[in-house]
């Protein structure tokens, strides 16, 4: 006779043979899915739907820490660089990548005048925060948070 287990956080049903010891991840929520044999039969539960979305959202919010975080560190910056540079802006779950290059192109970097640059990386960010509701950075704590 079969033995069968509903997933823990979403309720599929899952079948095995009698007296197979199996593994399995829940294909609607991911939810690790465990038969044994006897007493052994039990589901473990893995990570939720939201956990999950959690770690993604992290996972984009450093991503876009760290492109910042290069984006203020050039010092004298070409066009390529600034291209190179919006390959790393996150591009799933939050549009930044379509965003990023839509403002460069309709606001260029300043190429050759190092200050005009920094300060267009801030005036970037600063346009992105005010439109992310984040806290907006002024000028002078941009200066002393990227040591410029």
């Amino acid at each position: 006779m079969p033995t069968s287990v509903n997933c823990s956080s979403c309720g599929r049903l899952y079948v095995a043979p009698d007296g197979f010891d199996y593994t399995t991840q829940c294909f609607g929520c991911g939810t690790t899915i465990v038969f044994g044999t006897g007493s052994d039969l039990q589901p473990i539960v893995g990570p939720t739907v939201e956990e999950k979305a959690a770690d993604i959202e992290a996972a984009i919010n450093e991503q876009g820490a760290t492109a910042w975080e290069a984006l203020h560190s050039m010092i004298n910056p070409h066009e390529e660089d600034i291209e190179l540079w919006l390959t790393t802006v996150p591009a799933y779950g939050c549009g930044c990548s379509e965003f990023a290059r839509e403002y460069v192109k309709a606001n260029p970097p300043p190429y050759g005048n190092k200050d005009a640059f920094r300060h267009w990386t801030w005036e970037f960010h600063d346009y992105v925060d005010q439109h992310t509701g984040d806290e907006r950075m002024s000028y002078i704590d941009a200066v002393a948070r990227w040591g410029w």
